[in-house]
């Protein structure tokens, strides 16, 4: 279940705002309960998906390092 989804359930019922695990509990188990039939089964990603999730973050870093680098050298300068 959607974190944000729990979150705005609470908020909807509880006065307080008041947020613990019991009650975020409860408040899980009536989801499941009540909307079982609207919610959908999360399914990983396939392995080449993972792969090019990785190979996207190491590019990701090498850019921002070349940044960072880059930034560097102008405050030298």
């Amino acid at each position: 279940i959607n974190p944000s989804s729990v979150a705005k359930y609470r908020a909807a019922f509880t006065h307080s705002g008041a947020k613990d695990d019991p009650t975020d509990a409860i408040i899980q188990v009536e989801i499941l309960q009540l909307h079982m039939d609207k919610l959908t089964v999360i399914r990983p990603d396939a392995e080449d998906v993972r792969c090019l999730a990785q190979l996207v973050e190491y590019r990701r870093k090498l850019v921002q390092d070349r940044v960072n680098l880059t930034n560097k050298i102008a405050t030298t300068l």
